[in-house]
Order: C-alpha cells, then sequence, then structure tokens
C-alpha cells in the first residue's frame, strides 16, 4: 500500500511485486521524498502515478499495454480539464513512467510502435 499525505491508501499489492514494478517503486520513493510539497504552486514537476504496466495478460504473464495509449490518454483529459497546471505548461513539467519495452509508444509490434509514434498528448512531457 502506498500512503498518500492524507492518509489515503493505495492498494497495489499486484502491481509492486513484479518484472515491471518501478512504477510503484518510483511512486513510493517520491511520496516520501523531502522535496515533495503539498502545494502545487510550488512544485517544478507533477508526478502522474498511472500505472500502466499493471495489467497483465494471462495468455503470458507480460504486460497487455493493448489499454496503455487510451489509458495514458483519459488521464491527460482528466488533468487539463480539472487542474490548471498542464495547461499552463502543456505536459512539459509531468512525469510519466513508462517502464515496459516499449517505452512511450505503446505498441507491442515494433513496426507498430514506429508507424504510430509517440502519443501527441505526450510528446511535451516526461517519459521515464
Amino acid at each position: 500500500d502506498l500512503d498518500n499525505k492524507n492518509g489515503e491508501k493505495w492498494n497495489c499489492k499486484r502491481c509492486s511485486g513484479h518484472l515491471f514494478a518501478s512504477e510503484v517503486a518510483i511512486h513510493k520513493a517520491l511520496m516520501g521524498s523531502e522535496f515533495r510539497t503539498s502545494d502545487p504552486w510550488e512544485a517544478d514537476l507533477f508526478f502522474v502515478p498511472v500505472y500502466v504496466s499493471c495489467n497483465f495478460s494471462s495468455v503470458n504473464g507480460f504486460p497487455a499495454i493493448g489499454h496503455a495509449r487510451s489509458l495514458m490518454a483519459s488521464t491527460v483529459r482528466l488533468l487539463s480539464s480539472n487542474f490548471p497546471f498542464w495547461n499552463l505548461s502543456r505536459g512539459s513539467d509531468h512525469v510519466f513512467i513508462a517502464s515496459h519495452d516499449f517505452g512511450s509508444c505503446f505498441h507491442t509490434m515494433e513496426s507498430m510502435a514506429m508507424a504510430e509514434g509517440v502519443p501527441q498528448f505526450s510528446k511535451n512531457s516526461i517519459i521515464l
């Protein structure tokens, strides 16, 4: 579980003990950082905890990232319509994690990843 500053818990057992668990590990590390602020107007960067690698295929046990592009797009829509910070920087100060082999192209087939490229909505953002 992850605790935020408001004492809320996020259960991420399914996502925190596998090969692609860096999404959760980085989130946990940032939650305990001395540099974290609760005032978004003081923030230099915004970490967006979207765990795209948590959805695993029952066939091969690897991340099933077919949903990743739409999950990221809906997250950006939520951020841009509910908070001013995405729109102020066009996402350039927002940090996402792509801890799988496909990076920010979000496609398992190399030819499709190359053809589709990085989604327009995340081109300005920082992708780890």
